[in-house]
């Protein structure tokens, strides 16, 4: 069987990761071919495509990038694909998000519709998603990331099926960074407790509330310090709240970097404070390293933190409740070291890799039934 999988890119993220381990993984099982096109935003980078063009011979995968289509062509780019499914005998196509959805919508092929979940960040991203919603019933069948997004699909009255993200345990990653070795780098020294948190610095990943939260506590008692990776809009404006709150020794913005998992066996804390997530990689991640986590209760997280069980879970923007958090997890190191590890078995028994290509199979052959 030959599959064409469609997708917006910027940067290599979660979304990326799922689709190509997933791609490699099915064809190593089943012997299913899937092709690749990433429709490239504007806003990235020559070094993120090359990454990305890294990543296909990593993973043996064919992959065509071309620029992300605007209105005046969408319909040119609709027919190179109809064309590009003709003449590879493609038997299924895959897309991610409105903008695929609709180059996808109308060709005569069996499809499926991937959904990471919905934002709904500013009255532009809400006119997309309800254009994304709409064309969603025009395919065979819906693909989501969480129970939370794939009951959203539902209470629309279409067809859903869970697809986890997952994490190949399997692949070895870079070495672990030593504590000691990341406390030389930021110039610190002595019994210092860090928190971490991995993401781009755009409003919804929530990181202004983070630092007003993180302002509320006793962090010169406790040597606390807070380390962010990534980069983005919010960088400045960050910076700017963080020196308003007499932070700026205590926080530390240190931008993008490729192996942000090998800090996570160097903190003591992870961190997802986001205002929407689908089912974010970077917990799954997290669990991994068996780093405490704190994450808000939106979107798919609290499919993995199980409140004081895998971790512990607050109220998205208010920071009285994450400022408690972090205090009772620097107050209890043993039980959120108990949770680090009932963590790492819960990604071991529902988020393997193994696993979600089981779902993915049966969404496939799903699809092809109708």
């Amino acid at each position: 069987m030959k599959m064409l999988q469609i997708l917006p890119f910027r940067f290599w993220g979660g979304p990326e990761i799922q689709t190509f381990q997933l791609a490699a993984q099915l064809k190593k099982e089943s012997g299913a071919n899937t092709d690749l096109i990433l429709y490239v935003s504007p806003q990235s980078t020559e070094s993120d495509q090359k990454l990305v063009q890294q990543k296909a011979l990593e993973y043996n995968l064919t992959v065509i990038l071309r620029p992300s289509p605007f209105l005046l062509n969408i319909f040119s780019e609709r027919r190179f694909l109809a064309k590009t499914l003709r003449e590879h005998n493609i038997d299924l196509a895959v897309s991610t998000g409105y903008l695929c959805d609709l180059l996808l919508v109308g060709q005569k092929i069996k499809k499926i519709s991937i959904v990471h979940g919905w934002t709904a960040q500013n009255l532009k991203v809400r006119i997309y998603e309800a254009l994304d919603r709409f064309l969603l019933n025009f395919f065979d069948t819906i693909a989501c990331v969480s129970l939370q997004q794939k009951q959203k699909i539902k209470n629309l009255g279409l067809q859903a099926h869970l697809l986890s993200n997952s994490l190949d345990l399997d692949k070895k990653m870079t070495k672990p960074l030593a504590k000691d070795s990341l406390l030389k780098t930021l110039n610190l020294a002595g019994s210092v407790k860090l928190f971490l948190s991995v993401g781009r610095l755009s409003a919804e990943k929530g990181h202004a509330f983070a630092i007003q939260s993180f302002a509320k506590t006793a962090f010169e008692k406790n040597n606390l310090h807070w380390i962010f990776i990534g980069d983005g809009p919010e960088l400045l404006s960050l910076q700017k709240l963080t020196t308003n709150l007499n932070l700026s020794s205590r926080i530390h913005f240190i931008g993008k970097i490729d192996h942000a998992r090998s800090y996570m066996s160097a903190v003591d804390f992870f961190i997802l404070p986001s205002r929407r997530e689908g089912l974010p990689v970077v917990l799954l991640e997290a669990f991994a390293e068996s780093c405490p986590v704190i994450a808000t209760e939106v979107g798919g997280n609290g499919e993995l933190v199980l409140h004081k069980k895998t971790g512990l879970l607050t109220q998205y923007n208010d920071s009285h409740d994450l400022a408690d958090q972090l205090t009772w997890a620097i107050a209890h190191p043993e039980k959120m070291s108990e949770y680090a590890t009932q963590a790492k078995a819960h990604l071991k028994n529902n988020f393997s890799l193994q696993k979600q290509t089981e779902q993915w199979q049966e969404i496939i052959r799903y699809a092809l039934s109708r």
